[in-house]
């Protein structure tokens, strides 16, 4: 690692001080100088909370020790302390307040810290629990009352025998393709994959695109970011971008050394790029590729705290001045989280992996907005989430059939939007299949219905050049689930999906829609010979005597009642 300074924690000089008779929590807590006001100046040049207690010292409990706000305006570091915040807010702190323990002899610490509380860092992209080896050093100078505590720096983090690795990008986006070409790409990309996925925001993304085109690799992530919007929009353009495969290699070449060099901070655009990257991929290659993307997208939301609520009410201040988001940025950042959690529940439940669980998420939904299907989007997830620990207890029950009901309930306007219902549905009777069980009649009735609509909507999508992966996957699935139930029911539905995969074989003519198409009739041809099997042995049964399809019953009384029997009664009960 490169050498770097480090600098002592400065003391106070002065150890007699005179102090106001009613001095604050702060100030009495780190020894300072107290002018009484409130807020005091110490406390209003640091951004502390300034408190006054008639209690004494020993009485200051741990909760008003930690509600401050640790740092300075010189070092953007903020300490925010999530669990008490929303405990003033009238919401339930993040963790239970430990039950405490009475001890007459030995009063408690001035200072305990709480696994609530967040450091946080906005300069440089830090949003780090309380118990993090980053936070120690900082923590601890505050805890000895030192002016300027250490700055959150990965102090002692490794030996330093070996320098960084260099990054570099040695071919510019401007040398194979213009502005231009990136603003009409990036005007396919908000038609197509904003409405469904809707993370980026289409003016500020086009503001900063004419801003900083000159010197974009300057600002490595959101050059990224760039790259893989336009790569996206030349997917589903018609024709796409002659340089469309240079586009994914100068995104991902980017996202890549993030990962292993030091080449930007991380940020909301490199959030961005892995959720670009993670489509991409879901579009154009293996499952197994996709899903690593997806996660890591999610890991690069958690260092992020996108799942955590850091906003004004989770602070230990009303000054408006200590607001560390503005109202946009906590949507944006609400909306990178969701996203990326939803398409990592898609992903990992498609390809039977467990999806990525953030500890402590308290995320707020992102707002609803015209033309953008947000909403749909999370409640689809939180449907695949639920069913993940319904699963557990049994397929078969009211909570499973509601979880259906809930799945069909969702507003299916859009036909990208009935799309994406399917492949959740056919996700969930995949767990029947898998466990040789057939859904009751109200899971599929509820099935049927979101699969025959998503299946009439793939014609449509395809003639607009919406070539979204489900477009295949979903008539592919429906028709292996419709052979494995094999009910009458179901069957219905068989004609329908075998046409939407001729369909597709014959208009994009691609190895994977012929292979689909191939195994879907070899799979229908072996039901067939299965059933004309039964359907044999059942006639060999009957021999070549003639039968009667009527059924006549010579020791029945015709003139007896049967419905007028009484209930209950015992034909074999023998009095005797």
């Amino acid at each position: 690692m490169p050498k770097r300074s480090y600098g002592a924690v400065q003391q106070g000089a002065a150890k007699n001080r005179l102090r106001a008779y009613a001095a604050c929590t702060e100030c009495r807590r780190r020894k300072r100088k107290c002018d009484g006001k409130e807020p005091c100046s110490s406390c209003h040049g640091y951004g502390y909370t300034c408190v006054y207690h008639v209690a004494s010292d020993s009485a200051l409990s741990a909760d008003d020790a930690n509600g401050s706000i640790e740092g300075s305006s010189s070092s953007n570091v903020t300490h925010t302390t999530l669990g008490r915040a929303m405990a003033h807010d009238g919401l339930p702190p993040l963790y239970p307040s430990r039950p405490s323990r009475p001890s007459p002899s030995k009063p408690p610490p001035a200072q305990e810290p709480r696994s609530t509380e967040v450091f946080v860092s906005k300069q440089k992209g830090r949003y780090i629990n309380a118990h993090s080896a980053v936070a120690l050093p900082h923590l601890v100078g505050s805890c000895l009352g030192a002016e300027v505590p250490p700055r959150l720096h990965s102090f002692a983090w490794n030996l330093g025998t070996r320098p960084e690795r260099k990054w570099a990008i040695h071919t510019p986006l401007s040398s194979f393709t213009t502005l231009a070409d990136c603003q009409r790409l990036a005007s396919v990309y908000f038609n197509a994959v904003h409405p469904m996925f809707p993370f980026l925001a289409e003016e500020t993304f086009s503001q900063r695109l004419s801003s900083l085109w000159g010197s974009l690799e300057s600002r490595p992530n959101f050059a990224a970011v760039v790259a893989a919007v336009a790569a996206l929009g030349s997917f589903f353009a018609n024709p796409s971008h002659p340089k469309e495969e240079a586009l994914v290699d100068y995104a991902f070449s980017i996202l890549d050394m993030g990962l292993s060099t030091p080449i930007s901070l991380l940020d909301m655009d490199s959030v961005a790029g892995w959720i670009l990257r993670t489509l991409y991929i879901r579009l154009t290659t293996r499952p197994a590729v996709a899903c690593l993307a997806s996660q890591t997208a999610m890991h690069a939301a958690e260092i992020l705290s996108l799942h955590r609520d850091i906003s004004e009410r989770h602070t230990t201040t009303t000054s408006s001045r200590e607001a560390l988001f503005s109202k946009d940025e906590l949507e944006s950042r609400r909306r990178h989280y969701w996203v990326a959690w939803c398409l990592n529940c898609l992903l990992s439940v498609e390809y039977g992996l467990g999806s990525v669980k953030l500890s402590l998420a308290t995320c707020s939904p992102p707002s609803s907005s015209p033309g953008v299907y947000i909403e749909h989007l999370v409640s689809l997830a939180q449907v695949l989430d639920s069913v993940e620990t319904e699963v557990e207890n049994c397929l078969n029950t009211q909570a499973m059939a509601d979880c259906f009901l809930q799945l069909q309930s969702i507003a299916s306007e859009s036909a990208l939007v009935c799309l994406f219902k399917a492949e959740v549905c056919v996700g969930i009777l995949r767990r029947y299949v898998s466990a040789a069980l057939r859904p009751s009649k109200t899971i599929t009735k509820s099935s049927i219905a979101i699969l025959e609509k998503a299946l009439d909507s793939i014609d449509g999508l395809l003639s607009a050049h919406q070539f979204w992966w489900n477009l295949l996957s979903v008539p592919f699935q429906t028709v292996c689930i419709i052979l494995q139930f094999d009910t009458d029911s179901y069957l219905t539905l068989l004609p329908t999906a075998m046409g939407v995969l001729r369909n597709l074989s014959q208009k994009l003519d691609t190895h994977l829609t012929k292979e689909a198409l191939c195994t879907a009739q070899q799979l229908v041809a072996l039901s067939r010979d299965n059933t004309q099997a039964k359907a044999k042995l059942k006639t060999d049964a009957l021999g070549d005597c003639p039968y009667n399809t009527g059924i006549n019953w010579p020791s029945m009384d015709e003139a007896f009642d049967f419905e007028n029997w009484p209930l209950g009664l015992d034909f074999l009960y023998n009095s005797q």
